[in-house]
């Protein structure tokens, strides 16, 4: 009798198991299971807008991050996500505050990196060329050996004719990452301009 007890409990466990599952066949089914059933846990809906985002649903995604950000405002992945969107859809200023207020609130220095890195492209296309050489900077705090950030800064730089500077950032970018091919062209551009102007 046990074991037709034990075998009728398998097969029931195996049926809810079938059942939870179709629920996580891909992340937006998962997350989107999770949001209907937590609808008061932020990481959920941020979780889902990734989802959105992932799919190319970027409306839906924005309404998910937003939300995440009605339940917890100082929840720094929405606020990135959110300037990522922000971002993409040329709205800087919107973007720079998102950013802004996702390196407020990140606890993790590698996180915050990432961020410092959005916020200095977003600053950067917006003109605002110091600001996005102290986000580059602040992000080389965190990960000194990113090739990338003395690369961006080198480039900043340039743009504003400050020559050696530049030639100093790409020299960085250099010694971190031997095959940075493009810090490599524009170092020997800047050292050519260099040597032919005097």
């Amino acid at each position: 009798m046990s074991s037709i007890v034990f075998a009728f409990i398998i097969f029931m466990l195996s049926i809810i198991t079938t059942h939870r599952n179709s629920f996580w066949r891909n992340d937006l089914s998962l997350w989107k299971d999770v949001a209907i059933k937590s609808p008061g846990n932020p990481r959920g809906h941020n979780n889902l807008g990734n989802a959105y985002k992932e799919r190319g649903e970027k409306d839906s995604a924005f309404i998910e991050y937003k939300t995440a950000l009605k339940l917890n405002q100082a929840f720094s992945d929405a606020h990135n996500n959110l300037g990522v969107l922000y971002k993409e859809k040329g709205l800087l200023d919107e973007a720079i505050n998102e950013y802004v207020l996702a390196a407020k609130y990140s606890s993790s220095s590698f996180y915050k990196k990432t961020i410092y890195q959005n916020l200095g492209t977003a600053l950067a296309e917006n003109g605002l060329i110091d600001d996005a050489i102290n986000s580059y900077k602040e992000a080389l705090k965190i990960a000194p050996a990113d090739s990338d950030d003395f690369y961006n800064i080198g480039f900043l730089y340039s743009q504003k004719g400050l020559t050696d500077m530049a030639i100093k950032f790409y020299s960085e970018a250099l010694r971190v990452n031997p095959y940075d091919i493009g810090a490599k062209k524009e170092l020997e551009r800047l050292l050519k301009t260099k040597q032919a102007g005097k």
